[in-house]
């Protein structure tokens, strides 16, 4: 089992700090939530948080969940984040398996997320290729 805190819930005054403090704890990946105001109706963080956790701590596995329209316009400059696992959700991709390929062929791992409404079965076409689900 693996544990991937969410720095949301973080008080981003001490961003630093409270990674540290998980990264201390023995924590190895963390978990970044963005969203776009489009896809789901908050707004989060982008890039530039990325990079900055990752210049804290760069041995933690950043475990990135994509909460956006069209996550595939972003692969490049989510890897230059430092980017390790690129989640997307099922819902929001046309074509999943090639935007899959496309996150693997950039040196990272893939995980689809499914929204609570979206029928598991989904994933039949999709699991053998994803290193990560994420049923939210």
């Amino acid at each position: 089992m693996i544990l991937s805190p969410s720095i949301l819930g973080a008080d981003f005054m001490h961003l630093g700090d409270e990674i540290d403090k998980i990264y201390r704890a023995g924590v190895t990946y963390v978990h970044l939530d963005i969203m776009d105001g489009m896809f789901v109706p908050n707004i989060s963080f982008g890039m530039p948080v990325i990079a900055s956790v990752k210049k804290i701590c760069p041995d933690l596995v950043a475990d990135v969940h994509l909460m956006i329209e069209e996550p595939g316009r972003y692969i490049n400059e989510l890897k230059e984040a430092g980017t390790d696992i690129m989640c997307v959700h099922y819902e929001a991709v046309k074509h999943i398996h090639g935007l899959v390929q496309n996150i693997h062929s950039m040196g990272m791992k893939a995980g689809v997320a499914i929204n609570p409404g979206t029928p598991v079965e989904v994933l039949n076409i999709i699991i053998d290729d994803v290193d990560m689900v994420l049923v939210m």
